[in-house]
């Protein structure tokens, strides 16, 4: 065991002198410190492998009792200088800034920073929407672990930092001792049971049946085979336990006794906690596969989290003079719905429908979009359509023919000068700029167009209802 800091204390590294100031309460191997020549504050640690250097020792006995260690020591400098250079310009993590041993003890320091963070508690509370975006912004800051190959091993609530940052969150991931390289894991890795993968955990149990330090050639061979699947799949089944923990504040367990996830016989086995949504209980149960190979990459969680624009347009209805609206069956409760009441197709800037709205006076042709927020929104996404009509002498409450139409085209311009339409009806067109209708010139192919041009077109149902105009993908009308 580590001896504890004492305030005080001066530790030497190779590049700083670090003063202790305070140390850490329960925490007796952390410590703040100083640098004497900068006057910066960073984050000791005393990590607690020690190294073997007493003088009664014989030199050989010695010499054995200390390859394991300098491989060891060796090897957590390329890691950790692999996440200075490579994460920490990212500000997805604390890196460690420094790594060295002092005769018995190994140290790594860290930049100081603010520790305090939003509890698991404060963060189920969150609104929903605040909720999937704090499981995006976890899953961006791992995001450079997973590209350079680099597991964490010890994910957990304790050492994600998750803080205001004005409207929104913002999420650091810290405490990296245990971190390595995918493939290439420690003889001894510690984490946290509750957060454990199987693989971690099989790993563990025959490495702690074994002498790692005089190992037969069989146990050899088996440990690197069994190391060989200690990769960052194995941070991806924590992060699956933590958005458990994140949006309930339960951990999965294994069947109804309760063990940790990693303990269950097979993927049905794994009860999630009650209060999930469909979309993040089956994320987290993709996540949670035994198969780390199945495991979804972090890009694909953030896909998965993001969801998607529904596939059908929201329904348009009118009722007692009042229009209402309705998100299509089945849709993301995230999604909302965008309008406009001249005819144009809605944006994500256009109006938010929030409740039923009385018909406007006259003719009113009212567009509407169903967006999830934060994702780009393409021209060929379903418009609902209908043309509302009441007289200027109706009496409140009274409504004339509501009529459903059709979508409006897209329209798309190449640079040599080809315009394709997309459309589910037949489309009729211009190019002189004048108005289209169902007389138009009918669309069959891609046409080209030179010099000077507006192209205007709509669809035309067999009812002979027009749609509103068709605009070009970035929603602005194709003409120069």
């Amino acid at each position: 065991m580590a001896m504890k800091f004492k305030d005080g204390e001066v530790v030497s590294g190779p590049a700083r002198v670090y003063v202790v100031r305070e140390a850490f309460k329960g925490v007796s191997q952390a410590a703040t410190a100083k640098c004497e020549a900068s006057g910066s504050l960073f984050f000791v640690k005393r990590l607690i492998e020690t190294y073997p250097n007493d003088p009664t020792f014989s030199a050989e006995y010695l010499a054995a009792m200390q390859k394991p260690l300098d491989e060891w020591f060796a090897e957590k400098q390329k890691v950790y200088g692999q996440i200075r250079r490579s994460l920490g310009e990212t500000s997805s993590c604390v890196p460690i800034v420094d790594f060295f041993r002092v005769d018995t003890y190994f140290y790594t320091v860290y930049p100081f920073v603010d520790a305090t963070t939003l509890t698991v508690e404060q963060i189920v509370a969150l609104p929903a929407d605040e909720k999937y975006a704090l499981l995006c912004d976890l899953m961006r800051s791992y995001v450079p672990f997973y590209s350079n190959g680099i597991v964490h091993s010890d994910l957990k609530p304790d050492n994600i930092l998750v803080k205001r940052d004005g409207a929104g969150l913002r999420v650091q991931l810290i405490d990296l001792d245990e971190c390595y390289r995918s493939g290439l894991p420690p003889k001894d890795i510690k984490g946290t049971g509750d957060y454990w993968s199987p693989e971690l955990a099989e790993y563990n149990d025959f490495a702690g049946e074994i002498d790692v330090n005089d190992m037969e050639d069989d146990d050899r061979a088996t440990l690197a085979r069994l190391g060989t699947r200690m990769t960052p799949k194995s941070d991806i089944f924590a992060l699956g336990v933590i958005f458990c923990e994140y949006m309930t504040g339960q951990r999965p367990t294994a069947g109804v006794d309760g063990g940790a996830a990693w303990e269950a016989e097979s993927d049905a086995d794994i009860v999630l906690p009650d209060g999930l949504s469909d979309d993040v209980a089956a994320l987290v149960r993709r996540m949670l596969q035994k198969d780390h190979m199945r495991r979804p990459s972090p890009l694909e969680v953030i896909k998965a989290l993001r969801g998607s624009h529904p596939k059908s347009a929201p329904k348009i209805t009118v009722d007692d003079g009042k229009v209402n609206m309705a998100l299509p069956e089945g849709a993301d409760p995230r999604v909302r719905i965008h309008y406009t009441l001249d005819g144009s197709r809605p944006t994500a800037s256009s109006t938010v429908y929030t409740g039923p709205f009385a018909m406007p006076d006259g003719e009113t042709n009212v567009c509407a979009l169903a967006i999830m927020p934060g994702l780009d929104v393409p021209a060929t996404l379903p418009m609902a359509w209908k043309r509302l009509s009441v007289s200027a002498d109706s009496t409140a409450g009274s409504a004339g023919p509501v009529l459903a139409g059709p979508a409006a085209p897209v329209l798309r311009y190449r640079w040599d000068g080809e315009v394709t339409i997309e459309a589910s009806l037949p489309v009729h067109y211009t190019t002189d700029g004048s108005k289209p209708s169902a007389s138009s010139t009918l669309y069959t192919s891609p046409f080209k167009v030179a010099g000077n041009f507006w192209v205007r077109a709509v669809c035309v149902d067999g009812d002979g209802r027009v749609s509103p105009e068709g605009l070009d993908r970035s929603g602005k009308p194709l003409k120069r």
